[in-house]
């Protein structure tokens, strides 16, 4: 009698897939047992898909979604030989519409989240039609499921189930069995070495924990003689890759560079009478007069003229924008029929020297590569003259992001502090 209850609430619980269409019926002489692993199989291609594209949310549910397949199937190991041509038409569409609901997640990639989510919170209310009081061992829930990317020592794995204490649960690592801290009827805990979950450089992988207890055998002279049977469980833990992601960076500076050439500057007619007459001469348009050597550098060239000389720069008066020199003239005799008339004496005064101007000169440094790791932040330096920079990141699950300033991403932050470019890690807080 309390076999056909279970098989009933069974069946219940496994009307929450039948929303899903049909595309394909399980055959008629496959057991229930089998209809369940097909299930689980589909869990498995779905695991590997989400692995291979680095997509941890999709990967972790479906791992907790296999999880509470094997649970429900561990309390009801008494329906799994139960043949499924024994079952009605709409008993039949249950099995098969849970199967498909593997398949649509499979198919989907834009939908692949959300249907896995879907199958994790159906296959859930399955696992609450599960019967206690029946004596059996199993496990219901083990936690964390992925491995925490900071952990580098060990972590407290929590088992909970039902009658764990009579079933001698043990948690096979590599290296023997783990260290058992709490054992009691509903949770055990066990200490695992980082070790015992290695992560893949670059991408998803699960640590294939095993877990094996002791239930229960079926009959009632296995119940007479307390006869107990070898459960072995899977309790696969995610593990992110120990690089979140590898960047490319490269610096573009911009700096000034000083020009310089020797100018002469067109010429200037000096005119007066027995005096030193000023002018300014002024550089190249868009050049100045560089001083910076003082003002012996410039030289005044002398052209043309009549009592009168070219005589030197006053350098009180000299701006990198005008250079003021001078000539002295003194008077021209001039002798006429009227008499003797004394006219301005004039010269031509050019100055050559140095001028400069400063050029902006764009440069591109060396690209840098390296990679990101969980635990520590990365620092660039920027250079002083840095005028723009392009930092190319390509993350695990395969996206590529392309920072030109600060910003922010699902896994890291891109920030600045005086001339460092700090790329922060942001661990996963849902797992």
């Amino acid at each position: 009698m309390a076999r056909f209850s279970n098989f009933r609430i069974a069946l219940f619980a496994l009307t929450i897939f039948s929303t899903a269409p049909v595309h394909a019926q399980i055959a008629g002489a496959v057991t229930t047992g089998v209809a369940v692993s097909q299930i689980s199989s589909g869990l498995n291609e779905l695991i590997n898909k989400a692995r291979d594209t680095g997509d941890y949310l999709t990967m972790r549910a479906a791992v907790e979604a296999k999880d509470v397949i094997e649970r429900w199937r561990d309390a009801n190991k008494e329906l799994l030989e139960t043949a499924f041509s024994k079952l009605d038409e709409k008993q039949q569409r249950i099995f098969s519409n849970a199967r498909q609901l593997t398949e649509f997640a499979n198919a989907s990639v834009e939908d692949r989240l959300k249907n896995t989510r879907e199958i994790v919170n159906q296959a859930n209310q399955l696992a609450e039609n599960i019967v206690p009081g029946t004596g059996n061992t199993y496990v219901t829930q083990f936690s964390p499921r992925v491995l925490p990317p900071q952990t580098t020592t060990s972590i407290n794995l929590k088992v909970t189930g039902v009658n764990l204490d009579k079933g001698d649960p043990v948690l096979s690592l590599t290296e023997g069995a783990a260290n058992r801290m709490l054992v009691g009827p509903l949770e055990v805990v066990y200490v695992v070495p980082a070790s015992a979950m290695p992560r893949q450089p670059d991408k998803l992988s699960v640590a294939p924990l095993t877990l094996t207890y002791s239930t229960p055998k079926d009959g009632f002279w296995n119940w007479v003689f307390r006869n107990r049977e070898q459960v072995v469980r899977q309790l696969p833990i995610v593990t992110l890759p120990a690089k979140i992601a590898t960047f490319s960076f490269v610096a573009e500076t911009t700096t000034e560079t000083k020009e310089v050439e020797i100018w002469t500057a067109q010429e200037q007619e000096f005119s007066g009478k027995n005096e030193n007459v000023p002018k300014v001469a002024t550089p190249r348009e868009g050049w100045r007069w560089d001083l910076s050597q003082g003002v012996n550098s410039f030289k005044q060239v002398q052209g043309r003229g009549e009592a009168g000389s070219c005589n030197g720069v006053i350098e009180a008066n000299s701006k990198p924008d005008g250079i003021t020199h001078q000539a002295h003239l003194d008077m021209i005799k001039e002798v006429k029929i009227s008499g003797i008339k004394w006219g301005p004496g004039w010269v031509m005064c050019s100055l050559k020297g140095p001028i400069f101007r400063m050029t902006k000169v764009k440069a591109k440094l060396p690209v840098q590569t390296a990679s990101l790791s969980w635990t520590e932040d990365l620092r660039i330096p920027l250079p002083p003259e840095t005028s723009a920079f392009a930092l190319e990141v390509t993350t695990f699950d395969g996206r590529k992001r392309l920072f030109t300033d600060t910003g922010n991403d699902k896994f890291f932050d891109v920030t600045r502090s005086g001339q460092d470019l700090i790329i922060r890690p942001k661990p996963p807080t849902d797992l």
